[in-house]
């Protein structure tokens, strides 16, 4: 199968996939939450992952993060 990594819905698949610790995004790309109602620009690093929880929601791109609000 192959995964639009584009999409945070098959990222989620892909890192399901994986017997490793994955994770969503890899380290220095952009990554964007929602915070308090708030759309929060972040950089993917060791603290990301120390912080990671699949329940969260996060996206790839600002315009997804801002339609899903």
């Amino acid at each position: 199968m192959v995964y639009n990594l584009d999409n945070q819905e098959e990222r989620n698949l892909y890192a399901m996939g994986n017997n490793k610790p994955s994770y969503p995004f890899k380290e220095g790309d952009d990554y964007y939450t929602i915070v308090n109602g708030k759309v929060v620009w972040s950089c993917w690093d060791d603290i990301s992952e120390e912080l990671y929880t699949p329940d969260r929601k996060y996206f790839a791109t600002e315009k997804e993060a801002q339609n899903f609000k």
